[in-house]
């Protein structure tokens, strides 16, 4: 833990994931490699069989920091598909002619979390900020949920103040994620289907109103020298019903048809 100009900067989820891949590492060996959001590894992993199956080839899912990954790709990593909640990262990759097709995925919306071992003390973000409090968030210039939290404090008017409040930055939303589950917070602000997932928060408040932030994950189909049929099938994958089904179930919204394809 650091203390940086009054912050505090945890080094969690740093390489979570993205240590396990090596650019000089060949291609066919790794197989088909997909970035994802620290956020997504769980659901990705549940199906990693099917996608196998799908695609016809091995599949390697390596999560982490999307602005990470991102730069990962930028400088040389072999990857097939990126998917990020952040859309400037992967129009980013599609402007530097990184990407052959892009699409928006699926939608979610922020939660207020707080550490199920704890006493259950607030019914709202609202009330909690009336306290002395640690919030744990993302590091808004590297991870999306953080820059969502942020837009949703602005938009709810609501105010961190340095005397009552103290705000714990993390390196991904596992990160986040893990700060509450050890109740080394009072909360935290994280995607609804991911904090869903745990059975070690307490979801106290969904933000799913009009004016709340709306989070849209992105996914990217990226230009790569190997497995270029695996990636189509993999693509139709996604697209088709049973992968659409499962994340309904996991309380995210897909993207209907070919919509926002470009």
């Amino acid at each position: 833990m650091l203390w940086v100009a009054g912050k505090v900067l945890v080094l969690l989820g740093l390489c979570w994931g993205v240590c396990a891949a090596r650019a000089d590492e060949p291609a066919q060996k790794q197989g088909m490699r997909l970035l994802v959001a620290s956020s997504l590894a769980p659901l990705l992993e549940q199906v990693q069989n099917d996608m196998t199956k799908a695609a016809q080839a091995p599949i390697q899912i390596v999560s982490g920091s999307s602005a990470a990954l991102a730069r990962q790709v930028r400088q040389g990593l072999v990857a097939h598909f990126f998917v990020s909640a952040q859309e400037s990262w992967v129009s980013d990759l599609e402007a530097r002619g990184f990407t052959s097709l892009v699409m928006p995925w699926f939608s979610d919306s922020l939660a207020f979390v707080v550490p199920r071992k704890k006493p259950a003390r607030w019914k709202s973000l609202h009330q909690a900020l009336k306290h002395q409090f640690r919030l744990a968030l993302g590091e808004p210039e590297t991870v999306p949920v953080g820059t969502y939290a942020l837009s949703l404090l602005k938009e709810r008017g609501l105010s961190l103040h340095r005397e009552r409040h103290q705000k714990v930055f993390a390196k991904s939303a596992a990160g986040v994620l893990r700060l509450v589950e050890l109740g080394a917070v009072d909360g935290a602000l994280l995607y609804s289907s991911f904090a869903g997932q745990s059975s070690q928060v307490r979801v106290v408040e969904r933000f799913d109103g009009k004016r709340d932030p709306k989070v849209m994950y992105h996914i990217a189909q990226l230009e790569a020298p190997q497995w270029s049929e695996a990636q189509s099938r993999l693509w139709a994958y996604f697209k088709g019903p049973a992968f659409q089904a499962l994340v309904r179930e996991r309380g995210l919204q897909p993207n209907s048809g070919a919509q926002g394809i470009r």
